[in-house]
């Protein structure tokens, strides 16, 4: 299992949905998966996906392209990617 995963590959919903989808079974219980280009005018659906699929449970670092998600807290979310997609 891994304790950090970045996604920063394709940039449209499909692909980060896919990337995401992917390494996720991978990710340690106690794991973060860290998104660059969040809240990139240039990448909008990145930060579409991540408000889909996580809700309030992704959080972003101020002042950066960066957000991110503890396995932990969104292991629910994260098992049900058809529900949140659309």
């Amino acid at each position: 299992e891994i304790d950090l995963i970045l996604v920063d590959a394709g940039h449209t919903y499909e692909e980060v949905s896919r990337d995401t989808d992917c390494w996720w079974r991978h990710l340690h219980s106690q794991g973060v998966m860290l998104f660059h280009d969040y809240g990139d005018d240039g990448h909008p659906a990145v930060t579409r996906f991540i408000h889909d699929r996580f809700g309030t449970k992704a959080a972003s670092i101020p002042d950066t392209h960066w957000a991110f998600v503890a396995k932990e807290d969104v292991e629910e979310v994260a098992r049900e990617p058809e529900a949140a997609m659309h």
